[in-house]
């Protein structure tokens, strides 16, 4: 047997232990309030359980269908819970030692270390004994997304395994892009984070559900008159926070397959694109000098000055104010910040 189903099996026989008979369909449904989305904050809370502090998290963001929160966590006795969620933790800290229960009453030890990643399905998680401090990010998913999302890929996975100190670069990745996004309180915006959140679901059923999932060689790009339609939308709503449903809905494709052929029509993500979009407009806005940086960077779509400056300088590679500088006609001649020698703008490069 290998290690990684050694561990598996060993995570399946400790979550009978702790709610013995409970199918993991049942799991996915019995443990949200009737009529309303689940609060991933609170999967995320029934995996803590215990002493720790909480360095990042993703409440308040908005995100649909994903929350996320770095913890440091300190040694303590956790009892056994249910969790409404899909989780995933992610240990990123010191060596983290300790004992897990396999049955009532009955604990074995264990240790991981930083990679480490526990995969847990919505339901029960068993109970665990912490002698040491660690770092962990923790990931809690919607099971109405992951159960979209394997929809929209035609998956024939039913039903979900949990795998214990898993080592996995893609997930690890995803998790460690999504916690700095909500470092930064989601600067990126709605569409960086929905597409990695999509991208975690996806994950997630290739790993826990064991099976292969097809349907992602014959996609094909996207029709011209379709991207086109997606493009007008995204040029229409470069000052507003953009999201992955609505872009995909006026492809009328599912979020899966669209992520799939706009990239393999643009040759980039749908954020990439936008921001690019976004930066187009920027640089056509700053050689008009007729408004201000912070104007510019709200009409563009960024929450900020810092923001957009920064983005700027990294895909552009000078300042805005520079960029000023050395573009803009007024300034090139002498003129004053705002006025113009001509009625007529810059509208291309």
């Amino acid at each position: 047997m290998t290690r990684a189903n050694k561990h598996a099996g060993f995570l399946n026989e400790s979550m009978k232990s702790v709610k013995s008979g409970t199918t993991r369909d049942l799991a996915l449904t019995a443990f949200a309030p009737q009529g309303a989305k689940s609060d991933a904050r609170t999967g995320i809370t029934s995996f803590i359980r215990g002493s720790s502090k909480r360095v990042i998290t993703s409440s308040g963001l908005k995100w649909e269908g994903v929350s996320l929160e770095l913890h440091d966590v300190f040694p303590a006795e956790r009892n056994d819970s249910i969790a409404a969620d899909h989780l995933i933790a992610l240990f990123t800290g010191h060596v983290w030692r300790g004992e897990v229960a396999v049955s009532q009453g009955r604990f074995v030890p264990h240790s991981y270390y930083a990679g480490a990643i526990h995969l847990f399905p919505a339901g029960p998680i068993p109970a665990c004994r912490t002698f040491t401090s660690t770092k962990m990010i923790v990931c809690a998913l919607d099971p109405a997304l992951v159960r979209e999302v394997g929809v929209e890929v035609e998956s024939t996975v039913t039903e979900f395994r949990g795998g214990i100190d898993l080592r996995d670069g893609s997930l690890r990745g995803l998790m460690t892009l999504l916690a700095a996004e909500a470092d930064t309180g989601g600067l990126s915006g709605k569409l960086y984070a929905e597409h990695l959140a999509h991208a975690l679901a996806l994950r997630f059923l290739w790993l826990s559900g064991g099976a292969h999932i097809p349907g992602h060689s014959h996609s094909g790009k996207m029709p011209n008159r379709v991207l086109q339609r997606v493009l007008d939308r995204m040029k229409a709503g470069l000052a507003t926070d953009l999201d992955l449903n609505t872009l995909a809905a006026e492809s009328g494709y599912s979020r899966s397959h669209f992520l799939r052929t706009f990239r393999a029509a643009i040759g980039c993500s749908p954020h990439r694109w936008l921001t690019r979009l976004r930066m187009d407009q920027a640089k056509t806005m700053l050689r008009r000098d007729s408004e201000s940086l912070i104007d510019i960077a709200l009409a563009c779509g960024f929450s900020s000055h810092a923001h957009f400056s920064s983005t700027f300088r990294q895909i552009v590679g000078v300042t805005p104010s520079e960029y000023r500088r050395n573009h803009s006609p007024n300034l090139q001649k002498g003129y004053p910040l705002g006025s113009s020698s001509s009625g007529r703008s810059l509208l291309c490069e």
